[in-house]
């Protein structure tokens, strides 16, 4: 039987304030050319999870294996199958790409048709000969996913990679980290853009103070916030919830501009159009809100941080 790529049980971290930043984490998955999104509010413990995934620190309890090896205790056996962006490479400015490759190329001891394929795989062969640091950020964070992909890794690790990259960029990152995953090779993505991840991502796991409250397929996950919301625009948003709130409905005040959110299905909508009307209000428009990600994950982490 094939041991999970990424197996972590009871996983906990505890800093010397006391802070769990990770407390009795359980993730399980199987080998397959899939992209894994790893998502999370700012202090869940993202990235030290990735941090006790890849060695970087040590677990004050739990297990951690990748490949069926134990990290803490075997990591050097199973490095050359793993390939990791946590923080991006220090490259020369003045070197090319393929110079700041081979560099690299030349401590972990693989041959150079490693960097021509690791350089075609990210859409920078024909930039190659040109300066790091004529790059723009997101050549710059392509250049850095190459890195990763030198040793010809199974599973890839990154960290936000498409962090501060303008929407280009992002497409770019997106594109590539998708064609990573239909390569055959096991993705797993931290990032905090919930809307890539929905696009980019097979399967998505939330975790919240230092554990896992949700995993499963995106298309499951979206599922969930299949929407009871109606999107209703009015003249007077403020009239219109008082109105509302009167008559029992569970209304939400949102920042677009004559525009409230109300809780009721879909097949019940005409219901808020007769309240209103009675009192001489009537409604624009009114639409179901859209099922996302976003929503979900804002859902199951109310109140527990920022993402």
């Amino acid at each position: 039987m094939q041991q999970p790529v990424i197996d972590v049980r009871g996983l906990r971290k505890d800093f010397r304030n006391g802070v769990a930043a990770i407390d009795g984490l359980d993730i399980q998955i199987e080998a397959g050319g899939r992209v894994h999104g790893f998502l999370g509010p700012n202090g869940a413990g993202k990235t030290t999870t990735i941090r006790c995934l890849l060695g970087l620190i040590r677990p004050s309890a739990g297990d951690v294996k990748l490949f069926g090896v134990d990290v803490a205790s075997n990591l050097p056996s199973i490095i050359g199958r793993i390939g990791a962006l946590v923080e991006t490479p220090k490259f020369f400015p003045n070197f090319s790409g393929r110079k700041n490759l081979q560099m690299l190329a030349d401590v972990v001891g693989v041959r150079s048709v490693a960097i021509d394929e690791a350089l075609d795989t990210v859409g920078l062969s024909d930039r190659s000969g040109d300066k790091f640091g004529t790059y723009s950020l997101g050549m710059k964070q392509r250049l850095a996913i190459a890195a990763t992909l030198l040793k010809d890794p199974e599973l890839i690790i990154l960290d936000e990679p498409a962090n501060g990259l303008d929407p280009a960029g992002i497409v770019e990152i997106r594109q590539l980290i998708r064609s990573l995953g239909s390569s055959g090779r096991t993705v797993f993505v931290s990032s905090h853009q919930l809307g890539e991840v929905q696009q980019t991502c097979d399967e998505v796991m939330i975790i919240s103070k230092g554990r896992l409250i949700r995993q499963g397929p995106v298309s499951e996950m979206v599922s969930l916030g299949a929407s009871n919301k109606q999107i209703v625009t009015v003249r007077d948003p403020a009239q219109a919830i008082r109105i509302l709130n009167d008559a029992g409905f569970n209304v939400q005040p949102v920042p677009e501009p004559e525009t409230v959110h109300v809780e009721i299905p879909a097949a019940r909508a005409d219901e808020i159009t007769k309240a209103l009307a009675a009192h001489q209000v009537f409604l624009s428009g009114m639409r179901p809100a859209e099922a996302s990600l976003e929503s979900v994950f804002l859902e199951l982490t109310e109140g527990q941080g920022e993402l």
